[in-house]
C-alpha cells in the first residue's frame, strides 16, 4: 500500500477480513512513531499482536524523484514501483494500492512497461486543477505524466 497519510482504514480492513494477509506500508510523510500510533487509534477491535505481525511499514516514497503535484517541503526517500514491491520480498502480491499525491503517473507507466508479479494495480490518480491556460504546464510539466498521457490518448511522440 503506497501513501497512506493519516488513513489506515483500507489497510486495517483489508486485514480484518483476512487475518493471515502480509501488508506492506509505504510512506514518506508518517514516521515510524507517528504510524504506530495512527494504527492505535484507527485499529478498532483488532488485537494489537495480530497488527503488529501483519503490518510492515517502510518509510519511502514512491517516484524515482520527489515529482509528486502536491508535495511541498517533504523530501522524501524514493523509489520507483519495482524497488518498493522488491523491498516487501513477497513471493506473490495479490494488491497494490497506490496513493501517491501525483507520483502515480511513474508507477503506471513503469507496471505497463515492465510487468510485475501483482495480480492487481489499484491506483488513486490525482490531477490538480485543470484549466485552458494551464494545462500544458499541469499535465505536461513532468515526463512521466507527458508520456503516460500520450499513450492513453494515442499520441505516440506526436
Amino acid at each position: 500500500s503506497v501513501g497512506v497519510g493519516w488513513d489506515l482504514s483500507f489497510e486495517l480492513d483489508m486485514l480484518r477480513q483476512n487475518h493471515g494477509c502480509r501488508i506492506h506500508i509505504f510512506d514518506p510523510t508518517v514516521d515510524l512513531e507517528r504510524f504506530w500510533t495512527l494504527v492505535d487509534e484507527q485499529r478498532a477491535g483488532l488485537p494489537r499482536h495480530l497488527v503488529k505481525e501483519q503490518l510492515n511499514f517502510h518509510q519511502v516514497g514512491l517516484g524515482h524523484s520527489n515529482e509528486s503535484l502536491f508535495w511541498s517541503e517533504v523530501v522524501p526517500n524514493m523509489l520507483s514501483l519495482r524497488a518498493l514491491v522488491e523491498l516487501a520480498n513477497e513471493k506473490n502480491v495479490t494488491l497494490v494500492k497506490v496513493d501517491a499525491e501525483g507520483a502515480e503517473f511513474s508507477a503506471l507507466l513503469e507496471f505497463f512497461a515492465e510487468p510485475l508479479p501483482v495480480e492487481q494495480l489499484l491506483v488513486e490518480v490525482h490531477l490538480p486543477h485543470v484549466s485552458k491556460d494551464n494545462i500544458s504546464r499541469v499535465l505536461y510539466g513532468h515526463a512521466s505524466r507527458q508520456r503516460l498521457l500520450e499513450l492513453v490518448l494515442g499520441a505516440e511522440g506526436e
